[in-house]
Parts: structure tokens; sequence; C-alpha cells
């Protein structure tokens, strides 16, 4: 399957995906977002091109500071934009590490627009119901990003 991600052509919709696709034109396996008490959180599953490097601040679980807080706060250089439903995350040099829309609601979006920064929670899982087996196992990989909203919610 071709990846879409990304895509801005004059082919695509005002997500970035394809005229007219559905949701399941974007590649598999698709993040979602989540809070973690007030905190907002986008959970992505282990996908080529979103390289998970220690040298650009992913900890494991355990080295993650008790409560989430992020330890010195953002990961230096990342960077996330939320855009309506539209997320785009950048590594520190610029590149892509995701970009796509999130099934978030108004809540999740409005907390990211407060808080100023989002957890990405990546690891070797497809889905929600895997995604324990792979936090019981500290497979788990963990970054803190500044984020902002660039629109209205």
């Amino acid at each position: 399957m071709e990846a879409i991600v990304g895509r801005t052509d004059s082919a695509s919709g005002a997500d970035g995906a394809p005229a007219g696709a559905g949701p399941c034109a974007w590649p598999w396996p698709w993040p979602w977002p989540e809070l973690m008490g007030r905190r907002p959180v986008l959970v992505a599953p282990a996908a080529p091109g979103r390289d998970v490097l220690a040298a650009e601040g992913w900890v494991d679980r355990g080295s993650f500071p008790a409560g989430g807080g992020g330890g010195d706060g953002p990961a230096p250089g990342w960077s996330a934009v939320l855009t309506g439903r539209r997320l785009t995350v950048r590594r520190p040099a610029g590149e892509l590490w995701f970009d796509g829309p999130v099934a978030a609601d108004r809540e999740w979006r409005r907390r990211v627009r407060d808080h100023g920064a989002l957890l990405l929670i990546t690891g070797p899982f497809t889905g929600p119901f895997d995604l324990r087996a792979a936090a019981e196992a500290d497979s788990l990989r963990l970054l803190t990003v500044q984020a902002r909203a660039a629109t209205d919610l």
C-alpha cells in the first residue's frame, strides 16, 4: 500500500488524503488520541518512517518521569501543530514524523492548545488491544514535544 501521509498535491483533500477518500486511504497502523488525566497524548503504533531514536529524546517507560511530566519539558527541536483535525509532528531536523488526521474530539484539541505540549507514545503494537502487552514488555517509547493549535477550536 502506498503511504499517503503528508501528501499535499492537488489530488488531495483538505486533510491531505486523496480527494474523496475514506479513512482506509491512510496507511495502517493509525495513531489515536488519548487523554492521560488532562494531558493530551498521541498513541502511535510503530510504523516505517516513524524513527524512534534515543538521541532525539525518546525514552522507555521506566525512564519517563513519574506523572508524565516530561522531565525538563518538551524534547528540543520537535514540534507538533494541530490544524483542525490534522496533526503534523516534525523531528528536530524538520522531517515529518507524522502528518495526518487524528480522530480527536474538541476536548483533546483544546488540551493540546492549553497544555502546549503533546506526549507521543509508540512501540511494537498495532492497536489498542495489544498496547497493554507492549507496555508489560517494557517496549513502549515516550517523548514530549512542543505543540500548538493553529486554528480556533
